[in-house]
Formats: structure tokens, sequence, C-alpha cells
């Protein structure tokens, strides 16, 4: 609307605000403009001439009124009120531009957010996934979904699999990835570091495939979108192993720095002890003990009433001396709580890894009412009752990879962690755990009315000298609840008591030979507590695995498990032995064990029993594909004896770089290596080669999102 001329606007009257003496507006008045009150007190003030009509009382004047007076002197127009909002108006648009320029100030320079938003370092980082919480033990754990942005379009499953006690189930809740934030900082004025910032969890680049295209990016073509997708600039996380000058080998599951020869010599990369508790990897839980079968089928069990395979002592009737089992409601499922009055016999729990088949049970609904599954299993829960399943080999299972290729994979998994809390009642006598490993045996033993922990080893049966003296002292002394948490990962047992670690970073196992490498029959119970001389509980009891590191890209990661005579075996009957004459073997080695021990005795003080002994020298026929190649494998013969087989079928080492076209052994002076932890199902530097340098964009310090109430409780610190 155009403004009227002045000499058409009727001038207003505004009462003046009180003045000082020299005629200028008091501060007192300027600083009351703003209130009535004040303004009225000091009209009221001002007491007239004598003689006079006391003049009515000045109404308040507002501050509009004022930036009337100051800005209008006589010409009838008032812009107060536009030249007040236009003044707002600028001071919001201020604070949005300074926080939009900091914003992108932190982001270029400081810190960035990112979302994760597949399963490559799964299940320490997450993609986007099901939160599943199974209705059978009440585990909670994630299985990943890409949909449209991976590789390859997933469908959602119709089921998951629960991988603390394989009861299949619909899929619950979709959640997106991890949000993390990535310090932008921390490489800018120290180049990364092998003692400090090896196994960094980094966000990087993607270097391009260059001429190591493989997969769905050859099958497909440039037109494909995954083709797009691989080969676009998209950022990656994941962890930093490999650096300059470095030369890289993978073998067995395990990462080890090469020398550059010919014939190179490895070493193993061992995880600092934070790091490990980070990345270790769930087997089974006996908080969350499956419903319908925790009556009658239990994993951990005293080895007197079921002895350990192999063994021929019969089993006992379960009586007051031995461990006793007693399950509690935890949710769906039980909590098993164990407890033992050991005399002066030694009381062994055992774990045996007895994974059933993939399995179903009715649900109930609110009325308590069954309801048969949506979906089909192999087996229900009462066939699981009818036929136990045998103990089998522990391996690199991944619920995560549920809807992928990468659901099983069948790589024995040898790195072992207990975490369970156990309760001394009476502080006396020993308890301790133990540990198996294809050809060793790791015992940590407490005297507990000293406190006093020591470690001991065994190789095939014999005294492993450990360096060091592996004694400490603990706070395990007297009566109460301590949290134990023993570890044999990348060659080296580590300990900790109530969070402290008892052997520093812990304790380095002497390397294994070629022939040493793979599982034993000692493997089929892998982990045991002791009791002997004291009363204990042990709750909360965990086993635990480390990360099994496959060779090549996760297009090439199965084995193939077949029988040495052509025979093809199902899976699990390869891990569990189905109908090989355990006990044969075991009589055979114990054999051979007895009759060295008689001829040289003082080689063989200190060792384990000799039914113990023969479990770690038996390499099975049937087990082939863990063995080496150039290590023969043993096999029971027409004549029921036991004879040499045929060599074992697994790989050397895969060594990186692995120059296509030739060239230099170890990483150049600005080259990274990077793994996933989903190993299995990532693509990493073993596929793409190295990340350069100038690629690094930083480290992934927290992650910040999701959270409760807003999802699963995903929020804390990176290791």
């Amino acid at each position: 609307m155009s403004e009227k001329p002045a000499s058409d606007q009727p001038i207003p009257h505004v009462p003046l605000p009180p003045t000082s003496p020299d005629g200028q507006v008091s501060p007192q008045s300027a600083e009351s403009a703003s209130s009535s009150e004040p303004v009225k007190k000091i009209a009221q003030g001002n007491d007239p001439p004598a003689g006079e009509q006391p003049s009515p009382p000045v109404a308040a004047v507002n501050s509009r009124q004022l930036a009337t007076v100051a800005t209008e002197p006589g010409n009838g127009r008032n812009e107060a009120p536009h030249t007040s909002e236009r003044s707002s108006f600028r001071d919001l648009l201020d604070t949005v531009v300074f926080v939009v320029f900091l914003v992108l100030l932190l982001k270029t320079f400081v810190a960035e957010a990112f979302v994760i938003p597949t399963g490559s370092m799964a299940p320490t980082r997450l993609g986007n996934h099901f939160v599943n919480r199974c209705p059978q033990c009440g585990y909670e754990y994630f299985v990943g979904y890409t949909g449209e942005s991976g590789r390859r379009r997933v469908e959602p499953p119709d089921y998951v699999l629960c991988p603390n006690c394989r009861h299949v189930h619909a899929p619950g809740c979709l959640e997106g990835g991890d949000k993390v934030l990535v310090l932008k900082t921390v490489y800018d004025f120290q180049r990364p570091d092998p003692s400090l910032n090896r196994h960094d969890t980094i966000v990087f680049k993607f270097p391009g495939w260059g001429d190591r295209a493989i997969g769905d990016q050859i099958y497909e073509g440039p037109t494909s979108p995954h083709y797009l997708q691989a080969f676009s600039p998209y950022n990656y996380i994941k962890r930093l192993w490999g650096f300059p000058g470095e030369r890289l080998a993978i073998w067995v599951g395990d990462v080890y720095l090469a020398t550059d020869e010919d014939k190179p010599k490895l070493s193993i990369i061992r995880k600092r002890p934070d790091r490990m508790l980070d990345m270790r990897q769930l087997v089974y839980d006996a908080d969350h003990e499956p419903r319908a079968l925790a009556q009658k089928l239990s994993r951990w069990e005293d080895e007197a009433v079921r002895p350990v395979p192999g063994c021929s002592v019969p089993a006992q009737d379960r009586s007051p001396g031995h461990w006793q089992r007693q399950l509690l409601e935890n949710g769906q499922g039980f909590a098993a709580e164990f407890h033992v009055q050991a005399d002066d016999s030694p009381r062994w729990l055992r774990y045996e890894h007895r994974v059933p088949k993939e399995w179903s049970a009715p649900a109930n609904n609110a009325h308590g009412e069954g309801q048969r599954p949506r979906f089909a299993a192999e087996a229900q829960a009462e066939e699981i009752l009818k036929d136990p399943p045998r103990p089998q080999l522990i391996t690199d299972f991944t619920a995560y990879n549920w809807t992928n290729f990468g659901r099983y994979s069948w790589h024995w998994v040898r790195d072992l962690m207990l975490d369970c809390e156990v309760e001394v009642v009476h502080a006396s006598g020993t308890f301790a755990l133990e540990l198996v490993a294809g050809v060793d045996r790791y015992q940590a033993i407490f005297d507990l009315g000293t406190g006093q922990c020591s470690l001991r080893a065994w190789r095939e049966g014999l005294p492993l000298a450990l360096p060091g003296t592996p004694q400490a002292s603990t706070s395990m002394s007297r009566p109460g609840r301590y949290h134990v948490i023993f570890a044999d990962f990348d060659q080296r047992l580590t300990l900790w008591v109530d969070g402290k670690l008892v052997f520093a970073d812990g304790v380095e196992v002497p390397p294994l030979r070629a022939d040493q490498q793979g599982p034993r029959l000692a493997d089929l119970a892998p982990a045991g507590l002791l009791a002997q001389r004291t009363e204990v509980k042990v709750r909360h009891l965990q086993l635990w695995r480390d990360i099994y590191y496959t060779q090549r890209d996760p297009e090439d990661v199965r084995l193939v498990l077949v029988a040495g005579n052509g025979q093809v075996f199902e899976p699990p009957d390869i891990l569990s032995l189905k109908n090989v004459p355990i006990a044969a073997y075991r009589q055979w080695a114990e054999n051979i064990f007895r009759k060295l021990a008689e001829e040289k005795p003082n080689d063989f003080h200190g060792a384990l029993p000799a039914d113990q002994t023969a479990l770690h020298r038996v390499r099975p026929e049937r087990w082939r594909p863990y063995y080496p190649r150039g290590v023969v494998t043993h096999q029971i013969a027409a004549n029921g004896q036991v004879a040499f087989a045929e060599e074992g079928s697994y790989g050397e080492p895969v060594y990186y770089p692995d120059r296509l076209n030739g060239g230099p052994r170890v990483f150049g002076p600005d080259e990274y290596f990077v793994l996933g932890d989903n190993s299995t199902s990532s693509q990493d530097s073993r596929a793409w080669g190295q990340v350069p340098e100038r690629l690094l964009m930083g480290k992934a310090v927290v992650v910040y999102f999701p959270f409760w109430p807003f999802g699963s409780s995903r929020l804390g610190l990176i290791r």
C-alpha cells in the first residue's frame, strides 16, 4: 500500500516522557520505558507550581511510543513497528547463518556424522538391520538387511534364526544403521601409527576397484546399478590393520605380519584387551536357555554325569558332590545358575557345542494356548529332545548374515573366551577356568585361600613353558562375587578379575608348527570350570569367540566339506564326526602315548592323563579341510585299526599386498590395509587393495544413535 502525503495524515497526540532540566530524556525515563509502573511514579512526583491545576497523570509509555517520539518529530509517520520487526528478523538470520557456518566448519575440519548402511563391520558396528528377540530364550540379536543399498537386492526374510539356541521365528522391527561421529583431526597432526592406531575404526573414501573388479561388477556390466555403486566415490568404514612398509598374511583365521622374503616368517598381530572385548562374538549365553529344551538339554554339564566324547569312563548319577544346574525364570527363557560343593576330587563342568538344527516350537498367545509357527522348520522341539544334537566344532556362524550368502560359514574357530560371575561361598580350595584350542589346553587356576592365580598350558598333552612366571595376586581370597574373564585370543592368554587385568595385556603362547594347526578331538569339549575342596556358584556364564578372518573377499570363503573318499556329508555331520568311532581313535592314541611314557618317563613328567592326551593327538580324516596341505590325517581302516589317510586341504597363507602385475611386496609409503569385522560378508582391502593416505577421512569415535527408547541401545564410545 502506498503511503499518503504527510499533510494528509493526522498527527497523533503522544504524551512526552519526563525530561531532565536540560531538556534531554533522562536515563531513568529511558530505562523505565518498558514498564508502566515506574513511569507512573515519576509523573506523580512532578508537583505543579502553586496556583495551577495539576495535570492528569501521564499514561504509561511503552517502547513503541518512545520510538515514535524519537523518530517522528512532527512528520506524522509511524515506521517504528516495521523497524523493530526488521531488526528481529535480521538477528534471527544472523544466528542461522552463524550456526550453519559453524556446522560447515566443524564438518569440514573437525568432525562429521555418518550412517552405516551395510553390515561389513557387524556385529560390532551395524548397518540396516532387524532387531529380534527370540521367543524361546529371550536373547536379543540383529540380522542385517541391506534392501537395495547393497551390491545385490535383498528381500526381507520370512524368518530369522536365533544364534544362541537356533530357534526360528518371524523377524522383528527394522532399524537403521548405526550413526557414528568421525573425528577428522586425529590423523592431521600425526600419521597413523601401528603402535597406537592399529585396529582403529576408520572412515575413508572408496579407492576404486582398478583391475580388481569381481563378482557383480563383471557379470552385470557397466550398466548395472551395482556396477555404478561399486565404482562410485562412496565412503567406507573398516578397521585399520596394515601400515606403510608392512606385509600382511591371513592364515587359519588370524592376521599376521610377514617378512619380505620368498619364504616369509609370520608373527601374529595381537589385539589390545579392550579391543578383544569390543570385537568378540557370542557362542552361547547360559542366561538364555530355550524354554522348550532347557529342562532336558544343556550344553554345560558335569563331566562325571556326561563324559566328554571318546571318554571310556561310564556316566555317573548326579550326586550332591557334582555340579548342580538350577533354571531361573528369565522372561521368555531360563537363566542357568551352577552350584557345586566339591570335595577332594576335582569336579569339572564342561561345555559341549551341542547345536540343534533349525527348530521351532508352538508359541504361546495371551491366553497361553499353543500356536503353530507360520513357517516350517527342519524340526520341532520334541524331535530335538528325542534325538539330541551331538557335540560339534565351534565355527564362525554369524546370524547377522542370515539374509545373504554368509548365513552359514563352516570355518573352525580356535580362539575362545569364558566370561562369568563367580560367587565364592567358602574361600578355600581351588577354582579354575579351562580353554581348549586344538593341540593346546590352557588353565587359569585360583587358590581361593590366598587369591593367587597361575596360568598353565599343555601342548599335545605335554607341559608347555610360558614366558615369565605367570603367577599373580588377585582379590579372590575371601567370600564374595567376582567377575572373571579368561581369553585365548591371538595366541595370548588374557585374564580379567572385576575388570582389572591380572597379567597386564596377557601371556603370549609359543607359535604352532604347521602340523599342529587344526582341530583335535578335544575341541568337542572346548571349555570347562573346575572346583576342588570349595563351594562356588557360577552365574551369567557366557562363551565367546574371536573373529575368524577369511583369506579372500566374500565371493570365495566357503570350505569344501567332503570326506577323503569323495563321499559328501552334510556340514553338521562333518563338524560332529557323525558315525565316526571316536573311542577307537582315542584308544589308539592313548596306547601309543602310554608306550612312549614308559620308555622315556622323564620326557613326560607333568603330562596330562593319557586319556586326555590322546584327545589332543588325533587328526580325524573327516576334518581334512581344516588341516594344512602336507599334514596327514587319521582314519579307521577296514580291519578296525587306525591308519594314515589323505593330507589336509587347507591352503597356504595369503599375502598382502598381492601385486597382480608384480611390484613391491610391502605396502607403499602412503598405503593402508583395512578389513571388515564381518569377514565373510565384507568387501575390503582383500578385494580392492590398499587405501591411499589421502583418502583417509578420520577415526570413528562414538556411536550416538540409536539409543533407548528410540531403538536398541547402541550408544557408546568406539574402542
